[in-house]
């Protein structure tokens, strides 16, 4: 082993022993808790989740968001651009501590054996009505070159509606970060009423509420901000929370009563409630705001 690999070794030990690559934000081994035979994750009896093993567009659209020091803490997605300036959307309580941006947390996407990075920076906006966070970042390549934007769907959502979960699954052993999807037939959406819901989740409980559904999506702690489409590849919502650890069910989850799916689910924050917050917003704040709510209700983002 020659002097440069020792360092490399040494580096890798010393970000380990801080939990930069070994935990996440409570301190949680990876292993433990986003590993895929974790068993208080599962909706049924097996994941239905599969690497995406080809060049996927889904890639360019989805990145993992972490914060320096404390590893992974949710899922971003990219919005499009606006006036030149990038924009991405995640579940609002990954920002739960911080009012704006902040060079702290920062999100990186992996393209192959690539992993490129970028900064919060600039222009946010938190929903107060939905747990959202959306914001304007930046970066030291050119992000076109990396990024598709993700149409978003205005269309009502139907009960029993096919959906697709696009997620990130992490391996701590090589520090992997593999893409993956549930489009089974379990992922659907089981109650089309929102409901205004405080966070349910008992193992990793957040002090928020927000607008949600009820889906059979497999979804991981971690997820939060993860994006739910359509079978036109639209979004139709985004990972909010969920039930942990799971209970076994007596049946089929979209056989169950309502109660019980509302008591026992993984839930998402519907696009259409996110836009009819930010239609109540297209009139208030700064000129930038205005211009970038109207731009997103618009769909005109490039």
């Amino acid at each position: 082993m020659n002097f440069k690999e020792l360092i490399i070794g040494f580096l890798f030990l010393l970000l380990g022993a801080c939990g930069v690559i070994t935990s996440d934000h409570q301190g949680q081994s990876f292993d433990r808790r986003f590993t895929t035979d974790n068993e208080d994750f599962k909706i049924g009896e097996n994941f239905d989740r599969v690497p995406i093993k080809r060049p996927a567009i889904e890639r360019r659209q989805i990145f993992q968001l972490y914060r320096t020091g404390m590893g992974p803490v949710g899922t971003g997605i990219y919005l499009g651009q606006v006036n030149g300036k990038h924009l991405a959307m995640t579940a609002g309580h990954v920002y739960h501590d911080l009012k704006n941006c902040a060079d702290e947390v920062n999100f990186l996407l992996s393209l192959e054996k690539e992993m490129h990075y970028f900064t919060c920076t600039g222009w946010s906006l938190r929903l107060t009505e939905n747990d959202v966070f959306i914001f304007e970042f930046g970066g030291d390549i050119n992000p076109n070159f990396l990024f598709k934007k993700i149409p978003l769907s205005k269309y009502p959502l139907v009960k029993y509606q096919p959906l697709k979960l696009l997620s990130i699954d992490r391996h701590h052993q090589d520090f992997v970060f593999q893409w993956s999807v549930d489009s089974s037939d379990d992922c659907q959406i089981l109650d089309h009423r929102a409901k205004r819901l405080k966070d349910p989740d008992k193992g990793n409980p957040t002090n928020t509420t927000s607008w949600s559904l009820p889906i059979g999506c497999d979804a991981h702690d971690g997820d939060s901000g993860a994006p739910v489409v359509n079978g036109n590849d639209e979004l139709v919502g985004i990972v909010w929370t969920g039930q942990y650890p799971k209970e076994k069910f007596s049946a089929p989850m979209n056989q169950l009563p309502l109660d019980e799916i509302w008591a026992k689910s993984n839930f998402m924050i519907p696009v259409t409630k996110i836009f009819e917050e930010l239609q109540t917003l297209s009139h208030e704040g700064d000129e930038k705001t205005k211009v970038v709510v109207k731009e997103i209700l618009n769909n005109h983002l490039h």
